[in-house]
């Protein structure tokens, strides 16, 4: 009985964290309070890091889509010590979203992905790492539908950790090398126009990246398929 009010408890919490977080993490509530933001991480620097890292971790293991709020506004506070930080926190995120669906909510999360498993389970298959890479550089799928499907298909934890630490860097080092010029904007209280997010020269090189290890998983499938006499 004590559990079952427990797992109610989170799960209002979780269901209000999901509803509210948007509405107080945007480009015009940061931008609001930067000021005030920005003297308390040069005030408290490693503090201020470490709360940044556990609100992170919480977004992510939500799947609340803030991620980018989050990345370019912690770029604008820390500069590049928040690259090793985000990636850390997004990884530990995906970890506990991955865990969940291979345990306590793996039925219920399976219903929420069956659409993307039948079209991609059979790249998955050949070799899964790869797989994590791939979606991880360029997501054509959602963060959280990529953090949950291998999960069902029965990936070990720790490689779908590395291969989305590993595969989440170039992203991320782009937005953190961006929001690291957006302090001036914040500073003063204007919102940053993010249409520079979509241009081809900064995206490029990760679809080339993304498009080269999909190559390279299908030429060392034919590579180790068995030969026909």
């Amino acid at each position: 009985m004590k559990q079952r009010i427990l797992y109610a408890l989170l799960a209002c919490v979780a269901a209000s964290a999901i509803v509210l977080a948007p509405q107080w993490l945007s480009f015009e509530q940061f931008a609001s309070h930067y000021q005030e933001l920005k003297a308390f991480a040069d005030g408290y620097f490693i503090q201020s890091l470490i709360g940044f890292f556990v609100v992170y971790v919480l977004i992510v293991a939500l799947s609340i889509p803030v991620a980018a709020v989050l990345t370019l506004g912690g770029a604008a506070l820390f500069g590049w010590a928040a690259l090793p930080v985000i990636v850390l926190a997004a990884s530990i995120g995906a970890a506990l979203v991955f865990m969940l669906a291979h345990s306590l909510l793996r039925e219920m999360l399976k219903t929420r992905v069956s659409y993307w498993i039948e079209r991609v389970e059979s790249e998955f298959r050949k070799s899964p790492v790869r797989w994590c890479l791939t979606m991880r550089l360029i997501p054509v799928m959602p963060f959280w539908a990529a953090n949950i499907i291998p999960a069902l298909l029965g990936m070990r934890v720790l490689p779908f950790f590395y291969a989305t630490a590993i595969g989440i860097l170039p992203g991320t080092a782009i937005y953190v090398g961006l929001g690291r010029g957006l302090d001036h904007v914040f500073q003063q209280g204007s919102v940053p126009d993010l249409t520079i997010l979509s241009a081809p020269e900064v995206w490029g090189p990760l679809i080339a990246l993304a498009i080269l290890s999909a190559l390279s998983t299908r030429f060392r499938g034919q590579q180790n398929a068995p030969s026909q006499s």
